[in-house]
């Protein structure tokens, strides 16, 4: 039996090839699933890049990486001193 709420991606599994990479499978309907992603995006404050949730094997899974998250913040400040030179 499928879940009765699709996700709201349906795309792959993103892949990096970062070693800081990990995959996180949650057998459970999609709405928990979606709450313990959620959870984690908040309680580490931005210390991972978390995927859109994907269809797995019996569930849900999201991956996190520490390493993306990382290029992310050096991107985000070197933006932010390019636009604040005049």
């Amino acid at each position: 039996m499928s879940d009765p709420i699709e996700p709201l991606s349906q795309e792959p599994e993103p892949h990096c090839d970062h070693t800081a990479r990990r995959v996180v499978l949650l057998r459970w309907p999609y709405p928990e699933a979606l709450v313990v992603r959620a959870r984690l995006i908040t309680d580490t404050g931005g210390q991972f890049d978390v995927s859109p949730l994907y269809r797995a094997d019996a569930g849900w899974a999201f991956s996190i990486c520490r390493e993306c998250a990382k290029r992310g913040a050096v991107a985000l400040a070197t933006l932010l001193l390019v636009l604040a030179v005049p």
